[in-house]
Formats: C-alpha cells, sequence, structure tokens
C-alpha cells in the first residue's frame, strides 16, 4: 500500500479512484490532476470517490501560462 498516489493524463476521476484508493493507505493521499471538465468529473465520480472512501481535501484552479489553459488539482484523502 502507498501513502500518495498520483495521475495525470491517465482516465476519468471515477476510474483514477478505483486504481487509486485500494492501494492507499488509511490518511493516504490521492493528487488528480485534470483538465477544464474535472468539475463534472467530480460529480460524475461522487458514487465511486464515495465507494473508495476518498474525500475531497483540496481543490486548486488555475491557468497554465503561454497556452491559456484551464485546470485543476484535485486532493483526496483515504479515510
Amino acid at each position: 500500500l502507498y501513502d500518495l498516489v498520483t495521475a495525470r493524463a491517465v482516465s476519468d476521476l471515477g476510474k483514477l479512484a478505483a486504481i487509486a484508493g485500494p492501494r492507499l493507505t488509511k490518511g493516504g493521499f490521492f493528487i488528480a490532476f485534470k483538465g477544464p471538465q474535472g468539475k463534472n468529473e467530480m460529480a460524475d465520480s461522487a458514487a465511486e470517490l464515495k465507494k473508495r472512501k476518498l474525500n475531497l481535501v483540496e481543490h486548486f484552479e488555475f491557468v497554465l501560462p503561454l497556452v491559456d489553459a484551464r485546470r485543476g488539482l484535485f486532493v483526496f484523502e483515504k479515510v
């Protein structure tokens, strides 16, 4: 088991939760770097996140310089 799992450009948030959740220790963190649809994926993945006991701790939104593209960083803790 791991204390930290990260993902970027792998899959939608629900599938990532299904992959990361079982690999995390209790109190471990899962960090997902998502594109502009990240908030929509959060809503669509609520059941899977709950099933995997992943609670959203922090959500950061920012714009990438030079390309003016929106991104989100979602930080979950396994309880």
